[in-house]
C-alpha cells in the first residue's frame, strides 16, 4: 500500500511542549533532513513517498539520538502532519505504529 499520511493523537502538542528545549536544540540538525528542493511538488507518488519517508526517518533518528524515543515519535508525527499539508498528491492514511524505522 502506498500510504504517507499520519494519524495523530490529540495530546501530541501538549506532549511536545514537555520536550521543547531538546527539540529546539535539534533545529540545525534537522536542516539536513529537509530533502531536495521542491520534492513535495512532484507528481510521482513513488518519488514523493520515498522523499517523505527519508525525511521522516532522518527527523526520527536525529531526535532519538538527542532527545530519546518518545520525543522522536512525537516529532515524527508532527513532521508528518505538517508535510502532508504541503503535498499535492494524497496517500490516504499512514499509521505510524506500523511505520518501520531502521536505526
Amino acid at each position: 500500500m502506498d500510504k504517507c499520511v499520519a494519524q495523530l493523537k490529540p495530546s501530541r502538542n501538549v506532549d511536545l511542549e514537555k520536550y521543547h528545549n531538546c527539540v529546539t536544540e535539534l533545529r540545525d540538525d534537522l536542516i539536513d533532513c529537509e530533502g531536495p528542493a521542491d520534492w513535495f511538488e512532484k507528481r510521482s507518488k513513488t518519488y514523493v513517498c520515498r522523499q517523505f519517508t527519508e525525511i521522516i526517518n532522518c527527523n526520527y533518528v536525529r531526535a532519538a539520538m538527542l532527545c530519546g524515543v518518545k520525543p522522536a515519535r512525537l516529532l515524527r508525527s508532527f513532521a508528518a502532519e505538517v508535510i502532508n499539508k504541503a503535498l499535492l498528491v494524497s496517500y490516504g492514511s499512514f499509521v505510524l505504529n506500523s511505520y518501520k524505522i531502521v536505526l
